[in-house]
């Protein structure tokens, strides 16, 4: 039985779906923190020039909204604030703790992620092209390789990832 096209991008929807319930839901059971904040966790253990105004725009969520995810993390020992040469930013780094528990929760998500593909190894390697080409595609921006990248573990694609080949390709717009 031959598919169409549009079947197949309706099964390539529906996918992204299962991934992202798969590992919200992990990572709920994992943690009592809404996503947001892991998304912060993660995004921000992986760049060393994270500030508030960029937290927000990669998130998606107002300024006063990305303040107040600050202050709860950081509250709870996880992330600091940081001065910033121009002093209308304030920059936000991981303390050990907050590694400590990013570390965590990625490797939560790398385990629920390796049950999920568990004996499909072949085609998840056959679709790996397909993947890639499509978040090439679609990384318009520095800022849209965060929004794309923040649940990402960026250890594991290293110099393979096609989100940051895409972006070496655009004009830098810095974060901040």
């Amino acid at each position: 039985m031959e598919i169409s096209i549009e079947a197949a991008s309706n099964q390539l929807a529906a996918l992204g779906d299962l991934l992202r319930d798969v590992q919200e839901a992990a990572l709920a059971k994992a943690t009592e923190r809404p996503m947001t904040e892991i998304a912060t966790l993660f995004s921000v253990r992986h760049c060393d020039q994270f500030t508030v105004g960029w937290l927000a725009s990669v998130l998606g969520v107002t300024h006063s909204a990305a303040v107040r995810i600050a202050d709860r993390l950081s509250g709870e020992g996880l992330l600091q604030r940081t001065p910033q040469a121009n002093r209308r930013f304030v920059g936000l780094v991981l303390t050990e703790a907050g590694v400590a528990e990013a570390d965590r929760l990625l490797a939560i998500r790398r385990q629920v992620l390796t049950d999920l593909f568990s004996g499909l190894e072949p085609l998840l390697l056959a679709a790996q092209p397909l993947a890639a080409a499509l978040l090439q595609r679609h990384t318009t921006s520095e800022l849209v390789s965060y929004q794309r990248c923040r649940f990402c573990d960026e250890a594991l694609c290293g110099e393979t990832c096609p989100v940051d080949r895409a972006c070496q390709r655009l004009p830098s717009n810095g974060a901040g």
